[in-house]
């Protein structure tokens, strides 16, 4: 697995420091709660387009 991580480029993990406005809107901006939902959803589904092999 973490051979595979080393492979992709270190950019393609870059978008994810914007993931921090949502988070931190909840805590100090008043942001609704589902906000962090969505958010970890978007986290888990970027991350599986970023790292997926088709194996065939």
């Amino acid at each position: 697995m973490f051979k595979r991580i080393k492979r992709i480029h270190p950019l393609f993990y870059l978008p994810l420091a914007f993931l921090a406005f949502p988070v931190l809107g909840v805590f100090f901006f008043g942001y609704p709660i589902w906000t962090l939902g969505t958010t970890l959803a978007f986290l888990i589904d970027y991350l599986f387009l970023v790292n997926y092999e088709k194996m065939s």
